[in-house]
């Protein structure tokens, strides 16, 4: 294969390319050739699926061709070749390239899928529905508004006895493992919806949810029937008869005690459990068969037959009512969905694909779709194609035909095995099914240019293995190493197997010393995990052990302390009258005040804090009060703009540079969005959002956790990879399972459970469904972990989990190494090479081993996260003490949010599991339960109080900023103050009140603290009376409201 037929523009090609083989740059260098060889930009489309990857594709673009004009030899040797022209000629028109594409740069579509299709259809406002104030909503949005329709559900069930009790019979037995009544609804929801495309397929197979389920009842009565209950006595009977005569049989006596159960408690499904009836009776029970008098065993044969045939075909209306009623719930939730974007004038993402399938679909004048857009589209580029879904492949089909036929060019690049979004629509066939249909040639890309060799050739021996001696449905070409890179060995692989997940957690931390000591930083390591709760595991132990980490994805943009203090600039200047605003903005880096500067302009008294900064500190009161002035007139982008050059904000904050990008970025998205675009409507906006504002954490120091999927299309200098426990073969989860034909359409479904496969296998369609699952999953699995091995470049270390399942990803990855090792018992270790350092200064490193060290070496008792001052019982278990940190925590966060007290049930759930996916991410699933639940109950006793209506009024200040001289610097927050004739404290306790004495030692502990806060308040408010309440949620009600000054 030779470089011009991956490069020849006016060839059509379809490029596999694994992990690192350069995609990008044959992309790039294709769009390059064409634009040099006259092609005008506006005949060009590039079509990704991640703005990120859109993003690189046009940063490359721009440097490459910058490269040429100031004379890269290698690359204007690769075009010259390419071109056929001379070299000299290629840098002269490169340099007339750079200065077309700055001129003619909006007429190059390089986009996502989801960018091309809304700029297209806005174009034909009228032939799509698109009226004109439509509004394309978010991820972030969309997720608000799914939120508001699951209420709309949830009313509809209150109302609707007969759907409640359908729905309810449902999700109890939705899944094989235990999930939460909203849990079950949202995966429900989420799996129909990512095949939207064929929702009318799934329709077709039930729509009559009632018939299915008054059948499913029908079925189920028959098993309380006179004859059944003889059924059940005959075979108990002769059961014990045997047990009687012929001794103690364990399985006889099981099968008997099972049916006796039945009799007592009416269970079919613990029925259909029982072994004889799941599989074949007869040879089950042979024994008593021969046993048994012949016209007798000929009976209980028969018997047990029946009950068997009763029972699937219990089972099989089961299954339809519970797939009836799956999509019943999609249906009704996604009515109440579509009504929420219809009444607001919102789209998202899947409509607009819908959209543009329809819309194209039946467009015959391809002419005048390039005359409204201004694009020919002869030649189209696509990058990742194996994340293509069904529906967008369907939607870009026709103006990919029309190019081709018009003697344009189709270019798509991607890898089968790194797809791995299946879940979310992604169609890894449609790479060679759409090469097929349009017949194309295929070409591959051979070498890695990214890892190094010690690392391909173990990626090579794993999936070779997998290949040929596990799994030969996984089709795996080897890479080869680059010549061009040199004979140079160098990399390190190791696996290192464990029996228990506090031993792995343990062999992890101490290798991340290790290899600190040899020159790997912390910031070069990255912890790939399947799961989120693995990362939650991982994020938890190193907290506690002091191990600097930083999780992908999950750092909200309000946790980081330079945004607070351009809120707190806003707030002032917004209300620059407020003294708690003030102090705090002075205490900030922007001004650096210490306690003893503050108390100093307090003393003075008698006058607004801003108006004794006028005469201390003219400087910087004439700074203030300019940005105040000016803020009810500026623009939210305007206003930070002001702020950040005249307070000198990204020079104080030169570490967070990006953070404060970040927040001027979202207010210029903000009033782009918005039609009233006020500051004041600015901080509205955040803090309506302020949970779902999230940065990159590319500015914070520590090993990188994140999830398999979030590293696709990353790579990093060393990669763990821990765990790897999940099965290598499907489980029946409850999950909805379908069947297609040659077309696409859906024949069959199912779901999968272990008692329908159980009774349902030997039916060829249920036969068929399963293997086809199975082999989706096992290729899911292994493409997985195929982009977990190749994001490492230099050093990739793996520690699976003994303790599993029997066929696990861990063992399989042992067993591809030494095939003997699994029927060992001792614990698989193996390695090759030396770490390879990293990149930065090995001084540093150096320097900051002791630290690390120190951290590591500390107490293992310690807790994971520091408690409030006294908010623990002496004696309590670690666990006892994070579930009471966590309720705490949501029970303020919850509180922060609330502004009246008479609060209604939704309302009140909203504002809790708004709490909880902020302060838990760092707790288990079984801890965020309880905590939940927990502060459930203390947030109820809180708002059915009257007695703190006052503390909820117009008057009131939330979480009012504290200073003491205890406190070095800005300390905490007071949870309500009350400014009128007097100044009233009130902070909420959510202690466990286990007696009066201990309420009493409590009141004891926390009022110096209260004290402090009415201190910090007196200096404030000098000549208002101060009052200090504590208030203990969960105390008996006489007892919660506790004045202590």
């Amino acid at each position: 294969m030779s470089k011009k037929s991956i490069f020849d523009v006016q060839r059509s090609l379809a490029l596999s390319a694994s992990a690192g083989s350069g995609k990008t740059f044959v992309l790039t260098t294709r769009l390059i050739a064409l634009l040099l060889q006259g092609v005008k930009p506006s005949d060009i489309m590039v079509v990704t699926f991640t703005n990120l990857a859109a993003s690189d594709i046009r940063k490359k673009l721009f440097q490459r061709v910058a490269g040429l004009g100031e004379g890269n030899k290698g690359e204007i040797v690769l075009f010259a070749s390419l071109l056929g022209e001379r070299e000299e000629r290629v840098q002269e028109r490169c340099l007339d390239l750079g200065h077309t594409l700055v001129s003619q740069f909006s007429l190059l579509q390089i986009s996502t899928v989801h960018g091309f299709f809304a700029r297209m259809l806005k174009c034909f406002p009228r032939e799509t529905g698109l009226i004109q104030d439509i509004v394309i909503i978010d991820e972030m949005e969309r997720v608000a508004l799914l939120a508001e329709s699951f209420e709309r559900f949830y009313s509809s069930l209150r109302e609707n006895s007969a759907l409640l009790e359908r729905v309810f019979s449902f999700i109890t037995h939705f899944r094989e493992s235990t999930m939460s009544p909203g849990g079950a609804l949202r995966d429900v929801y989420r799996t129909i919806e990512s095949q939207r495309h064929v929702l009318e397929d799934f329709e077709c197979l039930e729509t009559d949810a009632e018939g299915a389920y008054g059948e499913f009842i029908e079925r189920g009565r028959a098993f309380f029937s006179l004859d059944m209950r003889a059924r059940m006595e005959f075979l108990i009977e002769n059961l014990s008869r045997y047990t009687r005569e012929q001794g103690s049989n364990r399985n006889v006596e099981s099968f008997r005690r099972d049916l006796e159960l039945f009799l007592r408690y009416g269970n079919v499904d613990s029925l259909a459990g029982i072994t004889p009836f799941k599989k074949d009776g007869a040879s089950y029970i042979e024994r008593v068969r021969n046993f048994l008098q012949v016209q007798v065993a000929l009976r209980f044969e028969r018997e047990i037959a029946d009950i068997r045939t009763d029972l699937y075909a219990f089972l099989w209306a089961q299954m339809r009512y519970y797939v009836s009623t799956w999509l019943e719930i999609h249906r009704r939730i996604d009515d109440a969905y579509r009504r929420r974007k219809e009444g607001g004038n919102f789209i998202d993402f899947k409509d607009i694909e819908e959209r543009a399938r329809g819309f194209l679909s039946l467009l015959s004048d391809f002419d005048y779709l390039h005359y409204r857009i201004g694009s020919q589209f002869r030649h189209i580029l696509i990058d990742e194609f194996q994340d293509t879904s069904e529906l967008q492949w369907e939607a870009l089909r026709p103006i990919i035909r029309e190019s081709l036929a018009g003697g344009g060019s189709l270019f798509y690049v991607g890898d089968e095995k790194q797809s791995i979004y299946r879940w979310r629509g992604g169609q890894p066939q449609l790479f060679e099914k759409v090469r097929k249909e349009l017949n194309l040639e295929r070409e591959g890309l051979r070498y890695s240019y990214r890892q190094n060799r010690v690392l391909l050739d173990f990626v090579n021996q794993v999936f070779l293995y997998i290949d040929t001696e596990v799994f030969r449905s996984y089709r795996y070409e080897l890479q080869d190493f680059p010549k061009e890179k040199g004979e140079e060995v160098r990399g390190f692989v190791s696996i290192m197997e464990v029996d228990n997940r506090e031993a792995l957690l343990q062999e992890i931390t101490n290798r991340i010393v290790s290899l600190r000591s040899e020159g790997v930083d912390l910031d070069d390591i990255a912890i790939l995990c399947r799961k989120n709760s693995e990362i939650e595991e991982l994020e938890k132990h190193f907290l506690k052990n002091r191990i600097p980490c930083r999780t992908a994805g999950k750092s909200r943009l309000f946790q980081d302390y330079s945004v607070l203090d351009m809120l707190g600039v806003i707030h002032f200047s917004l209300d620059p009258e407020v003294d708690i605003h003030l102090s705090g903005l002075l205490r900030s880096p922007l001004f650096r005040f210490t306690y003893e500067d503050l108390e100093g302009l307090k003393e003075k008294g008698g006058k607004p804090f801003i108006e004794v900064l006028k005469n201390a500190y003219p400087g910087i009161h004439q700074k203030l009060i300019s940005l105040a002035a000016r803020a009810r007139f500026l623009s939210p982008t305007e206003f930070l703009r002001a702020a950040y050059e005249e307070l000198n904000v990204i020079e104080l904050y030169r570490e967070k540079r990006e953070v404060l990008l970040k927040l001027l970025e979202l207010a210029y998205d903000f009033e782009h969005r918005n039609d009233s675009i006020t500051l004041q409507d600015f901080v509205h906006y955040l803090e309506e959002k302020k949970d779902f504002l999230t940065l990159e954490l590319s500015d914070v120091y520590g090993v990188m956790l994140l999830t398999i999927h979030a590293a696709k299309g990353l790579e990093f200098h060393t990669v763990i990879l821990p765990f790897l426990n999940q099965p290598f073969r499907f489980r029946p989860d409850g999950s909805i399972l379908f069947r297609r034909d040659s077309e696409g359409r859906i024949t069959f479904c199912m779901i999968a459970r272990s008692i329908y496969r159980d009774y349902f296998s030997g039916t060829p369609e249920v036969d068929e469904l399963l293997e086809s699952t199975d082999e989706e999953y096992k290729i899911d699995e292994l493409n997985t972990l195929y982009v977990a091995l190749t994001r490492a470049r230099e050093n990739l270390l793996i520690f699976p989990l003994r303790k599993g399942p029997k066929e696990s990803m861990g063992k399989l990855l042992i067993q591809s190494i030494d095939p003997t090792a699994v029927k060992r018992e001792a614990l698989f270790k193996w390695e090759r090479g030396t770490p390879t350092p990293g990149e930065g200064d090995r001084g540093s490193v150096k320097r900051e081993m002791h630290n690390l060290k120190r951290y590591v070496e500390i107490d293992r008792e310690r807790l994971a996260y520091p408690l409030p001052f006294g908010e623990e019982m002496p004696g309590e278990d670690i666990q006892s003490r994070r579930i009471g940190l966590l309720k705490g925590l949501i029970f303020h966060r919850a509180l922060e949010s609330i502004s009246r007290i008479t609060l209604g049930g939704e309302e009140l759930s909203q504002a809790l599991i708004h709490a909880l996916a902020s302060e838990g991410r760092a707790y288990t699933r079984a801890e965020r339960e309880s905590a939940l639940n927990a502060a459930r109950t203390s947030l109820m006793n809180a708002i059915s109080d009257r007695r703190l209506e006052r503390y909820f009024s117009t008057g009131a200040i939330t979480e009012g900023l504290f200073l003491s001289r205890e406190y070095p610097n800005l300390i905490g927050r007071i949870d309500r103050v009350l400014v009128n004739e007097a100044v009233e404290v009130l902070d909420f306790k959510t202690n466990c009140i286990y007696s009066r004495k201990h309420l009493d030692e409590l009141v004891s502990l926390y009022r110096g603290q209260v004290i402090a806060y009415c201190r910090s308040m007196e200096r404030l408010y000098a000549e208002k009376k101060i009052r200090g309440f504590l208030y203990f949620t969960d105390a008996d009600y006489d007892s919660r409201l506790v004045r202590v000054v």
